[in-house]
């Protein structure tokens, strides 16, 4: 199997056990992200090396992003069940508000403006309003003094994570949805200081190792 990196930890515990109880059935699952996963299922040994390996073919493949009409059409045999339900959640690194055990809050209507690029460092006046606002004053007079750009890690494949979070994004701001969409893809149309990373492990490390980040990974790796 291979696709999407959201359950694989829970796919890999679900293989590891099912060893104890047959232990003649191989099994194994690549975490190429929910793109690959469909591709993979689709084309099997005949796409093209995707970077995560040579191509072969797979029995399921695990993905958060749904697939199209038309792929259902091209492949009537693929149908989708639902198997894990699961959070996509932000993470940041500001050093200050963790010196001082601090905690961060923003609207869903602010995170998107940073991820479309309207909110650039972290001092702008809207997330000090939202810290403000959710009686949180000693981070608020904190950020205001940060004179620090904001670097925002997303995905470097195609990723159901990152469709997951750029609908909830869009269902926030209209701006957003218009200026960035709903796509899985890597492709985010604004001036924002992106960080691209593979899986939701190398975003989460990328904003673990960089000050000022801001990013989205599952809940189980945030």
């Amino acid at each position: 199997a291979a696709g999407a990196t959201f359950p694989e930890e829970l796919y890999m515990d679900a293989m590891f056990a099912y060893q104890f109880v047959d232990p003649t059935v191989s099994m194994s699952y690549l975490p190429t992200g929910s793109g690959g996963g469909k591709n993979r299922i689709m084309l099997g040994d005949k796409m093209k090396d995707d970077g995560f390996g040579p191509p072969f073919n797979i029995d399921f493949a695990g993905s958060d992003s749904l697939l199209k009409p038309d792929q259902y059409a091209q492949y009537p045999d693929l149908q989708m069940y639902p198997s894990v339900a699961g959070a996509v959640v932000p993470i940041y690194n500001i050093p200050e508000l963790e010196a001082r055990s601090l905690d961060l809050i923003l609207t869903p209507a602010t995170v998107a403006m940073i991820f479309s690029g309207q909110i650039k460092y972290w001092n702008d006046s809207a997330i000090y309003n939202d810290n403000v606002a959710g009686g949180n004053q000693v981070g608020a007079e904190v950020l205001k003094k940060l004179q620090a750009a904001i670097t925002v890690f997303v995905r470097n494949e195609d990723s159901g994570t990152t469709e997951i979070w750029k609908k909830s994004l869009a269902g926030a701001s209209t701006f957003f949805s218009k200026q960035i969409g709903t796509s899985s893809k890597p492709v985010w149309n604004s001036t924002a200081r992106y960080e691209y990373r593979d899986e939701n492990n190398g975003v989460a490390s990328g904003v673990l190792a960089t000050d000022y980040s801001i990013g989205y990974s599952v809940l189980g790796v945030a």
